[in-house]
């Protein structure tokens, strides 16, 4: 719902002066909003997102920060020391697993480039590699020549 709609809600229920069934049909949502709304304001007196059940993440964001800085230092660093000096320094028991994850989801990989394509002297008359190709395509000289 959005939140003009609900903020419409909340002024209607402060009024105290019309039902619940007359702010739904007002405000054009149903029933169960208006009692959330109400439910919402009565527990914590904002209508911000209150924080959803389950497990908090470890990898908080100073965390990523950490590891992003750890990174920058030497790419070829192993899951498994950064799993153990986040143990030793921030005292965080955070799985390698969980590390790797937060690696992928930086958009970082553990494949790190050696070297670049293969291309003899030869070759390079005939392809041409550009930022926006993402493999050999053949120069338009090379096709009418």
């Amino acid at each position: 719902m959005q939140q003009a709609n609900r903020q419409e809600v909340l002024e209607l229920l402060k009024l105290k002066t019309t039902t619940i069934k007359s702010i739904a049909k007002r405000c054009g949502v149903s029933l169960k909003t208006v009692y959330n709304v109400k439910a919402t304001v009565t527990d914590s007196k904002n209508l911000k997102h209150r924080k959803g059940a389950g497990r908090p993440m470890k990898m908080a964001k100073h965390n990523k920060i950490f590891l992003a800085a750890k990174l920058r230092k030497n790419l070829r660093v192993s899951v498994r020391s950064i799993a153990s000096e986040f143990q030793v320094t921030q005292g965080l028991d955070i799985s390698s697993e969980s590390i790797r994850r937060t690696i992928k989801s930086m958009g970082l990989s553990k494949k790190v480039p050696i070297r670049g394509p293969g291309i003899t002297p030869r070759m390079r008359k005939y392809v041409s590699i550009g930022p926006s190709n993402t493999g050999y395509s053949l120069a338009q000289d090379s096709i009418h020549g």
